[in-house]
């Protein structure tokens, strides 16, 4: 299971990079130019509940470092 939801949060984190994200609220504001990645919103594009993410400090490093080299 931490396997699946793990792809599920790289996939999600993949597509908000991209600016290319399912969620239909995410779309419109990529659409609109404030689409910000957080852990929030990777959570909400991988459709997980709020605070999926804790158990997962490999994904949340990867968007620090994101978010360090998007600045």
């Amino acid at each position: 299971m931490k396997q699946t939801t793990r792809k599920m949060f790289l996939d999600a984190l993949e597509r908000l990079i991209e600016g290319k994200p399912d969620n239909r609220e995410l779309k419109l504001k990529a659409k609109v130019g404030k689409l910000k990645i957080n852990c929030r919103m990777v959570e909400k594009e991988a459709e997980l509940a709020v605070g999926a993410l804790r158990n997962h400090e490999d994904i949340k490093l990867l968007l620090r470092s994101h978010q360090q080299n998007a600045s």
